[in-house]
């Protein structure tokens, strides 16, 4: 794939979003969350209405990456736990097709130079401790682990990994 555009989400995109949220999930949670679980996730999380709500939200950072369609994203925003001029990146996902070939990281990068400009020093995630992919991916782009927490997610336990890096 030649390189992405990525831009500001608009509501005409909450299609294209859904689309992308429900095939990589698929792919990157299966086999680590049982499938009521993701279904719940998708279906509650990515409600159309609150997708828009989200993308129309002034402090919310939410990108699109296209190449004639919406084929990732990436949100997030200011810290909501008090943790200074940090951000927190709240969702980043890729169509499966297209992993390995840059998308994800042409989203990360300009979700980190979006919260610079906004004032944000560091970056915050958390990330399900049995998805080696999704590590791999944040520590080769210079995130570190500083935490590990239990969680339940629809009524499934899980374990997360906090990874976090400052801004430069």
């Amino acid at each position: 794939m030649t390189d992405p555009t990525i831009r500001t989400a608009t509501p005409e995109d909450v299609t294209g979003i859904r689309h992308v949220a429900e095939r990589s999930w698929n792919a990157a949670y299966n086999g680590i969350l049982d499938g009521e679980t993701i279904d719940r996730a998708l279906e509650e999380w990515y409600d159309p209405d609150q997708v828009r709500e989200f993308v129309d939200r002034d402090e919310v950072t939410y990108l699109v990456a296209e190449d004639g369609d919406v084929v990732g994203y990436a949100s997030g925003g200011p810290d909501g736990e008090g943790d200074g001029d940090v951000a927190v990146l709240g969702a980043i996902y890729a169509d499966p097709d297209l992993w390995g070939e840059g998308v994800g990281t042409a989203l990360l990068s300009a979700f980190e130079r979006e919260r610079r400009r906004a004032g944000d020093d560091a970056v915050r995630l958390r990330v399900l401790a049995d998805n080696e992919v999704g590590i791999a991916f944040y520590r080769a782009r210079g995130y570190e682990a500083v935490a590990e927490r239990e969680d339940e997610l629809f009524g499934e336990r899980v374990a997360e990994r906090v990874f976090r890096r400052a801004l430069e």
